[in-house]
């Protein structure tokens, strides 16, 4: 029994050291911007782990007298493996992130909102996302013309004809981008509705310009309403404030000791699942010499029968 602990801390060993070279070869990576490669590097962890405990139950079990070994022993065994090789990568990682990279865990954590922000910038933006957008862009909209206002100094009659032109571009075009939602979908992917917003705005402005011809008097402050009011959309971008929203559900990994503890942990999963298979494979409950002895006997002819007899 002692034998074959030795052989568990053997494999155990390896393995961890073996993860350990691929964790900073990943590290190194990461530092070129190499985040393409980290399904390459999953892989090659798992693919590690399934031979290192092949190796390890196999040498166990060809330890034994008779090269037999039970299934729960043979996972048993694999398991106490993968947990030899979990301390000694939790070991490595914590020097890693201690001595080595200390900018490691800030690393991890950038690259992991990045990748979250990708991922919700492919979402579609809802219909309350649309409806509180508009609503700000109306906000907006309402601060522009009064500096425009005061700016020009309008009389009366000349702001209620600015107001309800203003309110007819923003008819129009709250009107165009419901409408758009139902027959172009692809324009409100969060990544691509900000510039569809303000183009749209735009061209309502320049739409209803066109028709009623405003005199300058009031063609140049309408201009300056809605340019500015474009330029301003980007402030309430519904992305911006969905990754806002998001980036406060995403892990941010600031202890050293827990980060490695944690990154290690996945060990112990996939390579508890990886024993099931391997034990599976290589337990023995019979000799494999017994059933060829077992064929040799049946096989013996009438006449070999006869001559032992004689």
């Amino acid at each position: 029994m002692k034998n074959k602990f030795l052989l568990v801390l053997k494999w155990g060993a390896l393995l961890g050291i073996a993860l350990s070279v691929v964790e900073f070869v990943k590290s190194y990576s990461r530092n070129l911007n190499f985040t393409s490669y980290d399904q390459i590097f999953s892989i090659s962890c798992l693919l590690i782990t399934i031979f290192a405990l092949y190796l390890a139950v196999k040498e166990i079990r060809e330890a034994n007298s008779d090269k037999l070994i039970s299934y729960p022993k043979a996972f048993g065994f694999g398991v106490l493996t993968v947990i030899v090789a979990f301390f000694v990568l939790f070991f490595y990682l914590f020097l890693h992130y201690s001595y080595i990279d200390k900018d490691g865990l800030q690393k991890i954590n950038a690259q992991n909102v990045q990748k979250y922000n990708e991922t919700v910038a492919k979402d579609t933006i809802t219909s309350s996302e649309i409806n509180l957008f508009l609503i700000e862009v109306d906000s907006i909209v309402e601060q522009n013309m009064e500096k425009q206002i005061v700016s020009v100094q309008l009389d009366s009659e000349k702001i209620s004809v600015l107001d309800s032109s203003v309110c007819l571009v923003m008819d129009f075009y709250k009107m165009y981008v419901l409408h758009h939602k139902l027959v172009d979908s692809s324009q409100f992917i969060l990544s691509q509705f900000d510039v569809f917003a303000k183009k749209s705005l735009v061209d309502a402005f320049e739409h209803f310009n066109h028709q009623n011809c405003f005199n300058e008097e009031l063609g140049t402050p309408l201009t300056e309403i809605f340019l500015n009011t474009a330029i301003e959309i980007s402030s309430i971008s519904p992305l911006q404030k969905r990754i806002d929203d998001a980036n406060q559900n995403v892990p941010q990994h600031t202890n050293v000791l827990t980060a490695s503890f944690i990154f290690s942990l996945s060990l112990l999963l996939y390579g508890t699942f990886c024993a099931l298979f391997v034990a599976l494979y290589l337990y023995r409950k019979v000799k494999p010499d017994s059933s060829d002895n077992s064929s040799e006997t049946s096989e013996e002819t009438p006449s070999d029968m006869e001559d032992s007899q004689k």
